[in-house]
């Protein structure tokens, strides 16, 4: 987390961070995420085949303040290839 003047902020830890689903269905949470130079980590799998569309990711600090971003889950296709191998005839 950043200050206004874009330093890290001071606080030792970030209160309350949550994910939510399109719909705002919260499917994860973590309270008392500890910081290391204003950045904290913490980490979650969606399901095998998530709901599509825009997830938010909220962060409430020791302070009350509030932040949030979104992210979106999207349909990924796979390229389709062919592979042929030829042999070639020994004259």
């Amino acid at each position: 987390m950043f200050d206004s003047h874009l330093k890290p902020t001071k606080q030792a830890s970030i209160a309350n961070v949550w994910v939510e689903e399109p719909g705002d269905v919260r499917i994860a949470q973590f309270t008392d995420v500890p910081l290391k130079n204003g950045i904290g980590q913490v980490s979650t799998k969606l399901s095998e085949e998530p709901i599509l569309g825009d997830y938010t990711i909220k962060v409430e600090m020791e302070s009350g303040e509030t932040k949030e971003t979104t992210f979106t889950v999207a349909e990924s296709v796979l390229p389709k290839f062919e592979v042929r191998f030829v042999k070639k005839n020994a004259n």
